[in-house]
């Protein structure tokens, strides 16, 4: 009796609602799997105004999606595990020719991914340099403009610090290279680039910053493009153009 007294009164609500009720109830059932499927084998539709929702086929709808939702998260777990057990396999201050074998294996990976997500907590000052190297190695192969932030801030704490906190001129060029490829890829196919004002100059700040740090400034003395300065000149260059298209 109790559940039927409960429907009677959705349908009437239901049928007396507004048009604009409409879109907040699909949203509501949507968030409501047990409900959804007492009112499915009660209503046939429920209709508010001219918004009618067809019961049975938002169902088959729902459940499409949770199993879709079900195969990314399984997808993104596979892929954070794989990351994780890369970035363990190898020294991150072994010579540059002797990581040629990670680089390629997080490439692989990065190309694989939907989703770069699982590197986003490496992409922190504090991370283990393994971990960090292997985050910005996954940025370069797949710029992600969700982490540009991320990778800003990244890149300013170890700016301010003149040991770089001790992470290997290596890995500091393949963040720097990482940003390089962000901001390329925010600035140069759009007429207005995909990050904001504030991202730019906070961006801008961190490398000069970064440009005058004692390590920095000592790497490759002969060909400074060749070291960290390289790709922080192009980074340069492109959040430069992206100031100048917001102006």
């Amino acid at each position: 009796m109790e559940n039927n007294a409960l429907f009677q009164y959705i349908k009437l609500i239901v049928e007396n609602s507004w048009t604009a009720l409409g879109a907040l109830a699909l949203i509501w059932l949507w968030l409501q799997p047990n409900l959804m499927e007492k009112l499915s084998k009660t209503f046939s539709k429920l209709k508010f105004g001219d918004f009618e929702i067809e019961l049975r086929e938002l169902k088959t709808e729902m459940a499409a999606a949770k199993q879709e939702i079900e195969v990314l998260e399984n997808d993104l777990a596979q892929h954070s595990h794989r990351f994780y057990e890369i970035a363990a396999s190898f020294d991150p201050n072994a010579p540059v020719q002797e990581l040629e074998g990670a680089r390629n294996a997080l490439k692989a990976l990065a190309a694989g991914m939907q989703d770069v997500g699982p590197v986003l907590e490496g992409i922190r000052a504090d991370a283990d340099p393994a971990t960090l190297y292997a985050a910005a190695e996954v940025l370069r192969a797949r710029p992600d403009l969700r982490h540009f932030d991320a990778l800003v801030s990244c890149l300013h704490a170890l700016a301010r610090d003149p040991n770089l906190r001790g992470i290997r001129l290596h890995t500091v060029w393949s963040l720097t290279s990482a940003l390089h490829k962000l901001a390329m890829a925010a600035v140069k196919p759009l007429r207005t680039p995909s990050l904001t004002r504030e991202q730019l100059i906070a961006a801008r700040q961190m490398l000069d910053d970064l440009m005058v740090n004692a390590r920095i400034l000592v790497d490759r003395p002969d060909n400074p493009d060749k070291g960290v300065r390289g790709p922080a000149r192009w980074a340069r260059i492109w959040i430069e153009r992206g100031l100048d298209a917001l102006a």
